[in-house]
């Protein structure tokens, strides 16, 4: 009987601890939604998953700005990251060997195509300046002069457009090297 008084006992302390835990991380959860800078409730959340307290950030918006700051310094953030390296990961989500699905924060930048060619049917394959691979993907006719200024934009649902500058056509293309 006594045995069973102890592990009763044990079983009521630990049921009470985790139930604790479980209202400390909701209310620090709350903490964090409850902050209006996207950057500084995104820090918050992060200290969260970190095992950090949200308490002490979400209570001291000056620590959570400093965090913020700290973050867009380049720990992490794409923004930070040089106009050249952000160009050659543009569309390397189609590549198989990116297998972090993260995308880059460019919607749209101006390439220079150095040759391109097409296939039977009609689909066009063109180089860049900076070494990709590009080929298109949906069925019009895009006739490619490489005298002209082109661009590459990001569409919905990881697909990219080449479009010319000065006319309102674009088609569909996948990166491929």
């Amino acid at each position: 009987m006594k045995q069973f008084m102890v592990l009763a006992g044990v079983v009521a302390a630990l049921t009470w601890s985790f139930s604790t835990q479980a209202q400390d991380l909701s209310s620090e959860l709350a903490a964090c939604a409850s902050i209006k800078n996207p950057l500084e409730r995104l820090v918050c959340f992060d200290d969260i998953a970190a095992g950090k307290s949200a308490t002490s950030v979400g209570a001291n918006p000056d620590a959570a700005k400093g965090a913020a700051k700290a973050a867009g310094k380049g720990l992490g953030n794409a923004r930070a990251v040089g106009k050249k390296e952000a160009e050659s990961e543009f569309g390397s989500e189609h590549l198989a060997r990116n297998s972090e699905g993260d995308d880059g924060d460019e919607d749209k930048i101006y390439i220079t195509i150095v040759s391109h060619s097409e296939n039977g049917l009609g689909k066009i394959r063109f180089e860049t300046s900076n070494g990709q691979v590009w080929q298109q993907v949906s069925a019009e006719r895009f006739a490619i002069d490489t005298s002209g200024k082109y661009y590459l934009e990001r569409g919905l649902m990881s697909s990219y457009y080449l479009g010319r500058e000065g006319q309102n056509r674009r088609t569909q293309v996948k990166r491929i090297k």
